[in-house]
């Protein structure tokens, strides 16, 4: 017969406690629930039993400080760790958190390093990590990696040196509904055949973009809001494909989305907005088919095409930016069926070195009753 699960109590003050995390950890037994009472406490933990570890009182009075060493690494199952503050602090080349195996649950944290990551997943890895704040890292706030079906959702990832997020490898997560922001460099950073579902989340204020997608990694991004950061909101390069479907894009230092070296997006269904350059820009062999968006409003032209760039843009509203599309330095590509209408320098702008490759078919263009 199972024994029940037992709630053992870690509070330094109190002598009929547990004067540590690790000393009810020896004790506990799967399925125990180990509930941690204000305080600042500075041993690392390595998690090897089915257990739940559950912060008593204001996250912020609930301190695992620990200096040089990865505070909580979780080598078990299905354990849950919620409402405990978790810093790294120092200059070790270590985490605030690392994740090998299981689907463990993280729950209402606050976790920032001094190290690495703040959370490294990897191997076959795949937990859930909802309601946390990420931050402070002179690296990536969240890095997966290996065959990782990880889970974020309803996270606020800000302030890492390097990406909010980072996926590679083959691994294929699930980011949701996520505020992903401040001074992070990029706010998700998708490489090396990663891949992932990155859906409904605000993406802003990151110092270069929100979105990068390159190295042949192949995510589906769909329905966020990627607004105001310093250069374009998505920028898909070096071989890169991805899904890129219902988001607004908007407000942007540079473009909306860049395309280039070789890449070959799918867009569709976006807003693309006022955004400070271009809408999309397409260039150094980039591809692309561009699908029944609302490019919109945007500083330069909607749409610009260089250097080789080819891509196939049909069944978009292109309205309202400094031009309609334009074309130069040996651009290729089909534009057909598209609105381009009501551009302040008027729908196309297409070089001479670009004129025979550039297919033109069924768009509406400027006519003097556009405004009628």
């Amino acid at each position: 017969m199972v024994p029940p699960s037992q709630s053992l109590i870690v509070d330094s003050n109190d002598p009929s406690a547990y004067p540590t995390i690790n000393a009810a950890l020896d004790t506990a037994r799967s399925g125990d629930r180990i509930l941690i009472r204000p305080g600042t406490y500075r041993q690392p933990i390595v998690i090897e039993k089915d257990v739940n570890l559950i912060g008593e009182g204001p996250l912020e009075e609930i301190r695992l400080l620990v200096s040089d060493h990865t505070p909580i690494t979780i080598l078990t199952d299905t354990c849950r760790i919620e409402n405990i503050t978790i810093q790294h602090s120092g200059k070790q080349e270590s985490f605030a958190m690392e994740i090998s195996v299981g689907s463990s649950t993280i729950f209402g944290c606050d976790i920032s390093s001094e190290g690495l990551a703040c959370i490294s997943i990897h191997g076959d890895a795949s937990p859930t990590i909802l309601g946390v704040r990420v931050h402070g890292s002179p690296e990536t706030g969240v890095m997966i990696t290996g065959q990782s079906r990880a889970i974020l959702e309803g996270n606020m990832i800000f302030d890492n040196q390097f990406a909010g997020i980072e996926i590679r490898d083959d691994s294929n997560p699930t980011i949701k509904n996520n505020h992903i922001y401040g001074k992070n460099e990029v706010g998700i950073l998708v490489h090396k055949y990663g891949l992932g579902t990155i859906v409904d989340n605000e993406i802003f204020s990151n110092r270069f973009s929100g979105i990068e997608v390159r190295s042949r990694a192949n995510p589906q991004i769909t329905n966020n809001h990627i607004h105001k950061n310093g250069r374009s909101g998505i920028f898909v390069h070096d071989f890169a494909t991805a899904i890129i479907d219902g988001n607004t894009i908007s407000q942007n230092g540079s473009s909306g989305i860049a395309i280039q070296t070789n890449s070959n997006p799918d867009i569709n269904n976006n807003t693309i907005d006022k955004n400070v350059q271009a809408g999309i820009v397409i260039s150094n062999n980039g591809k692309g088919t561009l699908s029944r968006n609302a490019i919109l409003g945007n500083g330069f032209s909607g749409v610009e095409i260089s250097k080789g760039g080819n891509p196939n843009i049909q069944d978009n509203q292109i309205s309202w930016n400094g031009g309609g599309i334009i074309a130069h330095q040996k651009a290729g590509g089909v534009v057909s069926n598209n609105d381009l209408r009501y551009n302040t320098n008027g729908a196309f702008y297409i070089s001479l070195d670009s004129s025979n490759e550039i297919t033109r078919s069924g768009n509406i263009e400027w006519i003097e009753a556009s405004f009628n």
